[in-house]
């Protein structure tokens, strides 16, 4: 495996003296107006954090200043420009942060019911970021801002599967009303590197402007054989436009195209002894004779192609009134291939689409700001997965014959989502609040007979053709009604100093994926018993309960926000063993409550030098002991979840001139446990990055020139990173991912 032997270079990542966080603005507007086309290539002065809408108190908004520096090396992995954020912790496979193996844990919740959205859209599918994984459909550097939502959720915010774990929503850059050229090459170890193009049209005509942009990113893993990514590219392009002066319209598109290997994940005696294992990968050869050929580092990989629109109409229906529509597709065709046992191997072939539209109303009525409107979303399966094929491999451990090991016929998931927000100030109090009412229609499935005699070789359609359905292997659609509401308390106490209270209810989908698989390979006696219905009867979305209350003080140098949280899961799904199916699978029959502590601090010491720091202190623990089978129950109560830790720490402090800038950051996490008996417990580690840029203004033709670096893990620290267990597992079969080692990335950016 190549590495850089050139470790010298220093950073992109910089945070900006005494803006390290954001302050607090919660005057209400008297006028809404339609947006202007101009957007300037230029940061806006030195927030690398915005200030809060008046109606989302706890959000987090990352300004283009910092996605530019915060957004790590791909520059296509939107959870890693959030990582320094207190209370989230963001762990990926490879120090890019491009694999498919990541995860993010946001005050104690798993990614699995964080929602993501872009422009307030469901644009991620199902199961992960684009497709299973592989990066973002638009580039980082043609995202305007992102958007946290930690805990309580705005009513007119998050429309996507769950947001019990939070939201994270990107906008984009629109179209400049300047004509210019953005571009930028990086390099870094293990060959990465990537190219990026963005040209923006100017003015067309006196209204119209239009941009469209490239990237290309490729890389080798930093252990083992196989390339992560072996290839993405991206091709986005934004058109903005006024038809009148009262109607506007924003047009995106993106196409995005991913292949790459999977990294090997360790078991427990493997992750406790990292001196010998932690460059264990897939195999880097087949053997003939051998049993182990599903662990072909070619057998473990995937590939996606993506395509997406999103168009944003605004009509001025008065001064103080403003009418959006936002209609949305977007379409995956790609397949992940899979060792699945003793010399099998699976594809999972992976098509999704989906539609839908946003519609909403702002208005300023009675001093108050209002907004209400309607979301819908079609949207196709997985999961579960539809149909998959399993090949025996050849004694030489070559691809064999195949033969359907899923098939299905499945119908969409249809949500609905009525929702209403209002916001008013008065003197020094600020009340909002409102409600979403959500009505989710899930897809009806029907499963197949019989099916390992259908060889792999037919398509699906054929395969259906031929295939007779399973009248016990049936499940219909359910529809779930669930009222969400949220209301926001926030007052100033003086020019410096404001507090604010808060209350959502959030909802995180439930997990069928696992479910069709157990029914299927269930005792003949529970079969006898039970219907692949009565095993999806015991699943329904989770609610949680979130309340927090927060401070915030800002002056010219200082900047200090402490919060204490606390939420409450009810309906929390479980993986539980059936002693009558002799089978694991999900029930929503749990209970579990997080509560904390969480602060961003920033100071000014001189003009050139500032520090920061985001300290967070998480409790989540499950609620009562849970009853696995008959005989047997595990002794959850009060157990932290699977990859918790307690204390999380981010240190650092930055040094900045007219021309250069230096930031190194120290990440410290507690150790956590990797099951939820809390019998596998993870060592505390602490990392060290550091991060600088040069910039040169108005170079020859250039308007700008920056040479940015970065090294990450200065010190090369062998650590466990990414646990590989939900918080809805509990049992312990849980698998683990070394971070990955010192790496470096220098990028040279020029705008024209």
């Amino acid at each position: 495996m190549k590495r850089l032997t050139t470790l010298s270079a220093i950073a992109f990542l910089i945070i900006t003296p005494n803006t390290a966080f954001a302050s607090s603005d919660n005057n209400t507007s008297a006028t809404y107006t339609l947006d202007t086309v101009d957007t300037s290539y230029e940061e806006q002065g030195n927030s690398i954090f915005a200030k809060e809408p008046i109606n989302a108190v706890s959000t987090n908004t990352l300004t283009k200043k910092a996605l530019n520096r915060m957004g790590g090396p791909a520059q296509t992995n939107y959870y890693k420009a959030i990582d320094l954020l207190p209370g989230i912790n963001v762990q990926t496979a490879d120090a890019a942060g491009i694999s498919s193996t990541q995860n993010i844990k946001v005050r104690g919740k798993s990614s699995f019911h964080i929602g993501r959205t872009v422009e307030d859209l469901p644009l991620t599918g199902i199961v992960g970021t684009n497709g299973i994984g592989g990066g973002e459909l638009f580039d980082m550097e043609n995202v305007s801002e992102l958007n946290v939502y930690k805990g309580a959720v705005a009513s007119d915010k998050g429309f996507s599967l769950s947001t019990s774990g939070g939201v994270v929503n990107a906008n984009l850059l629109p179209a400049s009303n300047e004509f210019g050229v953005h571009l930028k090459q990086s390099v870094g170890t293990d060959n990465f590197r990537r190219t990026f193009g963005r040209v923006d049209s100017g003015k067309v005509g006196d209204d119209s402007a239009f941009f469209v942009s490239y990237s290309n990113t490729a890389g080798e893993k930093w252990k083992g054989e196989g390339d992560s990514p072996d290839g993405k590219t991206n091709v986005n392009f934004g058109y903005s436009t006024y038809f009148t002066d009262k109607v506007s319209a924003k047009l995106y598109a993106a196409y995005s195209k991913v292949e790459l290997h999977d990294y090997r994940s360790l078991s427990y005696a493997q992750a406790s002894d990292l001196d010998s294992f932690y460059d264990f990968d897939y195999n880097t050869k087949l053997t003939t004779g051998a049993t182990d050929n599903d662990k072909y580092y070619d057998y473990n990989r995937q590939e996606y192609e993506s395509w997406a629109t999103i168009a944003d109409v605004k009509i001025e229906l008065a001064q103080n009134a403003i009418l959006t529509f936002k209609p949305h597709y977007w379409t995956e065709d790609g397949y992940k291939l899979y060792g699945s046992g003793t010399n099998k191997v699976t594809k999972w072939d992976i098509e999704h689409e989906q539609y839908g539209l946003l519609s909403k109303i702002d208005a300023y009525i009675f001093d108050t700001d209002i907004t209400f409107g309607h979301s819908y979303l079609n949207m196709e399966a997985p999961p579960p997965p539809v149909y998959r094929r399993t090949y025996t491999l050849n004694p030489n451990g070559e691809l064999g014959t195949s033969s359907y090991s899923t098939l299905s016929k499945q119908s969409n998931n249809i949500l609905n989502t009525f929702f209403v927000t209002a916001a008013k100030k008065v003197d020094d109090l600020t009340v909002s609040g409102g409600f979403k009412y959500l009505v989710w229609k899930t897809a009806n499935l029907q499963y197949f007979q019989n099916i390992g005699s259908i060889s792999g070789d037919l398509t699906y359609d054929e395969a259906i053709a031929v295939a007779t359905p399973d009248a016990r292997e049936k499940v219909n659609s359910q529809t779930y009604n669930r009222i969400l509401p949220n209301i926001s308390f926030d007052y100033k106490l003086n020019p410096n100093l404001s507090t604010a209270i808060q209350y959502s209810k959030t909802y995180g989908r439930p997990d069928w994926g696992p479910q069709a698989d157990a029914y299927q390979k269930a005792s003949a006696a529970y079969k006898a018993a039970y219907t692949m219905q009565d095993m999806f009867d015991k699943l329904k979305p989770e609610m949680a309960d979130n309340f927090e209350l927060s401070a915030t003080f800002n002056d010219d140098k200082f900047h200090f926000k402490p919060v204490l949280f606390y939420s409450k899961y009810t309906d929390k799904e479980l993986n539980v063993y059936d002693d009558l199916a002799a089978q694991r699978y999900n029930i929503s029959s749990g209970k579990a409550h997080a509560y904390g502590a969480e602060a961003e601090f920033s100071y000014q010491t001189t003009k050139e030098l500032s520090i920061f720091c985001s300290p967070s202190y998480t409790i989540s623990e499950y609620d009562g002991d849970t009853k696995i089978s008959t005989t047997q129950t595990i002794q959850s109560d009060g157990k932290q979840l699977p990859d918790i830790p307690e204390l999380l720490v981010k240190l650092g402090a930055t040094y900045e001139t007219n021309s250069y800038n230096i930031t190194p950051i120290i990440r410290y996490s507690g150790s956590r446990y990797g099951d939820a008996l809390n019998n596998e417990k993870v060592d505390a580690y602490t990392t060290v990055d550091i991060h600088a840029s040069y910039i040169w203004k108005n170079v020859l033709s250039l308007k700008e020139v920056a040479l940015n670096a970065s090294i990450l893990n200065l010190f090369d620290k062998e650590y466990i990173g990414l646990i590989q267990n939900s918080d809805l597992s509990l049992n312990n079969n849980t698998s683990y991912m070394p971070g990955a080692p010192i790496s470096a990335f220098v990028s040279i950016e020029g705008r024209f």
